[in-house]
């Protein structure tokens, strides 16, 4: 679980959100495909075949829900458990995350708030999205946030594709979406992402490395991949494997801030 309440900053509440922000997420099947199985030589790709086919791979949904064994390093927190995601569209995101069948967390997020829970420590957090956003420097509505939580991928417009290359079995499409330089690695033998680079050119970056698919939906998405992070609040890793997934199904989205819980302000 997350851990420290005196050095529990701004940044140790917007990292887990960044993580599930960040990430293309979610699904489980009977088949699995390791990406990085690759025999033989590479056909070649163009950039029109390598866009054509991540945009198959989007879901629509009305409800989601998930649960994500996790396992979080970093300079601030650490700690291995599970998440539990629910979306409803264009509404709410939910997650609670627990150790030991227990909760230590839950989180909210609207369209305009965002409440976060400690109940090891028995206090809470609220801020608005458009601050969060500020600081983590991306600019998503919650339905796009949502999106790319279920596993699409937000893909950058012609005018935002900087270059494109392939490099053996990497396909490379270097881009730059609202300051940020971000790089799809994407397998040429299977057209799934292998990694993502996301770099603000000052202090921070994220990278997302996917090593697992399997079909779910009728999609390919990954359901084992790692995280890594580094800013001037410090660097981190996370480890994710998702384990079920239902989609359309309501779930309860109950958040309650007990009366008696300190507020710690951000």
């Amino acid at each position: 679980m997350l851990e420290s309440r005196k050095n529990f900053s701004c940044v140790a509440f917007i990292k887990p959100i960044i993580f599930f922000v960040l990430i293309v997420l979610f699904y489980q099947s009977c088949k699995s495909v390791k990406t990085f199985e690759n025999k033989g030589t590479p056909p070649k790709r163009s950039l029109e075949d390598v866009m054509t086919q991540l945009r198959k791979n989007n879901l629509d949904f009305v409800w989601y829900d998930a649960k994500i064994d996790l396992d979080v390093e970093s300079t601030e927190f650490g700690g291995s458990g599970s998440a539990f995601l629910r979306m409803k569209k264009d509404s709410a995101i939910w997650v609670v995350v627990k150790k030991l069948g227990i909760e230590g967390g839950r989180m909210l997020m609207r369209e305009d708030s965002a409440f976060l829970i400690n109940r090891f420590e028995r206090y809470f957090q609220r801020e608005q999205v458009s601050k969060i956003k500020k600081k983590m420097g991306l600019d998503l509505t919650l339905g796009e946030l949502q999106k790319v939580m279920a596993g699409n991928f937000i893909l950058p417009q012609d005018a935002q594709i900087k270059s494109y290359r392939q490099e053996g079995n990497a396909c490379l499409i270097e881009t730059l979406i609202d300051g940020n330089n971000i790089t799809y690695n994407v397998n040429a033998f299977n057209l799934l992402p292998q990694g993502i680079l996301i770099n603000d050119g000052q202090d921070k970056f994220v990278e997302i490395k996917y090593y697992e698919y399997e079909k779910k939906f009728g999609l390919m998405l990954p359901i084992r991949f790692d995280i890594q992070f580094e800013s001037i609040d410090g660097t981190g890793s996370l480890q994710l494997h998702v384990k079920e997934v239902n989609i359309d199904v309501p779930k309860d989205l109950s958040f309650s801030i007990p009366s008696r819980y300190d507020e710690v302000y951000w």
